[in-house]
């Protein structure tokens, strides 16, 4: 069972449940009312029932895809390896103004340049979100799993991750396993990088389904 919206959790906590009865818009429901609701659905799922979460502005605030993507290229620590790709996307979308203005040619660049600018048009609106999204899984091509969940959990600690955490969804969570329901996690970021970023709220890497570099 996957319930008919995601719940975004609003700046002041609570739930925000943009349903087809909602015609008004959102509606704001705390996560007992939630809690009620999922309980409808998983007893109508007749036992084949799972709750599954998005990630970014859900489970937390901001993007953690997005924040060590951009850690990764202002250390400079992006490689040779994801160069070539990096290029071949700037050429496609017709991008790099800002590198030349800076008196850099995308085919000068390296690869960090590369991916900043990538990011910068993102931004502005001028990369699509989808293909943002595809290029911060692969643009860590030349690195080990252990060297990118190290880096991840750099990125976590600088950006105080865990304060970040919406607590208002735990109870869910907390009802979702007492009811042995499967918990899952969605998200277009990099599958480690959502990994580490769960892991502090039980979620193990089976419980995960996220961007895979193919």
């Amino acid at each position: 069972m996957k319930s008919s919206s995601t719940p975004v959790t609003a700046p002041d906590g609570s739930l925000l449940l943009d349903t087809p009865s909602s015609a008004s818009g959102p509606e704001s429901v705390d996560a007992w009312e939630l809690i009620r609701r999922l309980e409808r659905l998983a007893a109508d799922a007749k036992g084949r029932a799972a709750v599954i979460f998005d990630a970014d502005g859900t489970l937390w605030t901001g993007g953690v895809g997005s924040d060590a993507f951009v850690h990764a290229f202002t250390e400079g620590l992006l490689r040779e390896d994801a160069r070539p790709a990096l290029l071949a996307e700037v050429k496609a979308h017709g991008l790099g103004a800002e590198l030349e203005l800076q008196g850099t040619r995308p085919e000068d660049a390296d690869a960090n340049l590369l991916a900043q600018e990538l990011q910068r048009a993102f931004s502005e609106g001028r990369y699509p979100e989808r293909a943002t999204s595809e290029m911060q899984v692969w643009a860590y091509a030349g690195w080990t799993e252990a060297e990118l969940r190290e880096h991840t959990r750099r990125t976590l600690k600088r950006r105080e991750h865990l304060s970040r955490i919406h607590h208002t969804l735990l109870p869910v969570m907390l009802w979702a396993r007492e009811a042995r329901l499967r918990a899952v996690i969605v998200s277009a970021s990099p599958q480690l990088v959502v990994e580490e970023a769960a892991r502090d709220l039980g979620f193990g890497p089976d419980d995960i389904v996220a961007g895979r570099a193919q």
